[in-house]
């Protein structure tokens, strides 16, 4: 019986997994957590998994603190956005800066932030983590299948000689 919650577990990854990658070509979802300081992401976009954290200013301070899940229509844009990143077979790593453009001062008179927003990022491809998924299953398939007796094994009669002879 334990070996089958086993398997199942497994196999239930496996199609986690296979289903993310599909649904990375749909949608894009993605959950979050946000401090004052840091907003932390993991998203599925066009066949990758990927994670993100940015460290915001100290002068500019984020609004909302805790969790959030939202979901985006699947576009171009943002693909395209991950593709400035360096990446090799669906790899990706990076480390951006981003500089405030625009005025120093916003409508209201207040001085905008003059520092940098840190942004990186790492993207996992989903042909990896599906593979990794199924050598996963394939290993735990092998080690909790049911050890054969050899006495029952191969439950063949010998004959004996006279009855080879006919």
């Amino acid at each position: 019986m334990r070996q089958w919650i086993y398997r199942s577990l497994c196999l239930g990854l496996l199609a986690l997994c296979l289903g993310g990658w599909v649904a990375s070509y749909l949608c894009i979802p993605s959950i979050g957590y946000v401090t004052q300081h840091q907003d932390m992401n993991a998203e599925f976009s066009a066949g990758c998994l990927f994670i993100s954290w940015r460290t915001v200013p100290p002068d500019e301070l984020l609004d909302a603190v805790g969790f959030y899940f939202r979901t985006d229509p699947a576009n171009k844009g943002r693909q395209e956005f991950y593709k400035c990143f360096p990446h090799t077979l669906g790899f990706y790593y990076g480390t951006e800066l981003f500089r405030p453009s625009g005025p120093s001062t916003d409508a209201f008179g207040m001085p905008n932030s003059t520092l940098a927003t840190l942004f990186r990022l790492i993207g996992i491809p989903f042909w990896f983590l599906t593979l990794l998924a199924a050598g996963f299953a394939v290993w735990v398939w092998r080690r909790t299948r049911p050890k054969p007796n050899p006495a029952t094994a191969f439950p063949v009669e010998i004959a004996d000689g006279k009855e080879r002879a006919k």
